[in-house]
């Protein structure tokens, strides 16, 4: 178990590193470019994008936090993440390429974004279609197996 200490460890500090990333490309966004591309949707929804990559590494760098001081809740953080059972009900889902592709899809659009609006809107909403299916089908096999 002191091992998957270790690795938690890690997890934490990789996490905090994305969200202090995040929070950097923030302020540079917002007081470099902010009167530059004032009112673009484009531009907003990256800044809003930006903010859950914020928001979201220091919830679950939180919870590891917590599951480090408590030898239950790591045990349990530790048996949830080699269940064998989700293990196949991701990989039946599709759930590491659907991610993959709907993040490059996201990053592409906000790219394109700033040249075709229509663009952006297309592969945004594609994106998270294809993120809505994935999630639609790992809750099927959930209940089903």
């Amino acid at each position: 178990m002191e091992a998957y200490k270790l690795t938690i460890k890690k997890r934490c500090f990789i996490l905090m590193a994305l969200a202090l990333i995040c929070a950097a490309f923030i302020v540079v966004f917002r007081f470099g470019f902010s009167k530059l591309f004032a009112g673009n949707e484009v531009f907003n929804f990256q800044e809003g994008l930006l903010s859950a990559f914020v928001l979201l590494p220091l919830i679950k760098a939180i919870r590891y936090h917590k599951a480090q001081k408590d030898e239950t809740a790591l045990r349990k953080l530790y048996n949830d993440e080699n269940d064998e059972r989700k293990k196949f009900i991701r990989q039946k889902s599709g759930m590491p390429l659907m991610q993959i592709t709907s993040g490059l899809m996201i990053f592409a659009g906000i790219i394109i974004g700033y040249v075709n609006k229509t663009i952006f809107y297309t592969l945004v909403f594609a994106a998270m279609a294809q993120m809505t299916i994935a999630v639609i089908i790992k809750t099927f096999y959930m209940k089903k197996l």
